[in-house]
């Protein structure tokens, strides 16, 4: 993530515009509890590094009906892509 100089400190601002994030669950979350859900924009959401819960994922489904959702988490996390 690279942010601009002019970063005013605002989630929701830097979140909104992405088409694609990947992030941890726990990220996620705090990024859920400090940002509108203007971020559900995102066509995909990559989840990894943790186990990604049943309610964090149907709270990203409720949310976002257009976005792809990949959970990474797993054996095959260390594979490059």
């Amino acid at each position: 993530l690279v942010l601009p100089e002019d970063w005013n400190g605002k989630w929701s601002n830097v979140v909104s515009k992405a088409s694609v994030i990947d992030v941890t669950p726990t990220i996620f979350s705090f990024l859920l509890s400090q940002s509108t859900l203007s971020f559900f924009a995102c066509k995909l959401i990559i989840f990894g590094g943790e186990v990604l819960s049943h309610l964090l994922a149907r709270t990203v489904f409720r949310a976002s009906r257009a976005a792809t959702v990949w959970n990474t988490y797993g054996p095959t996390e260390t594979t490059v892509f």
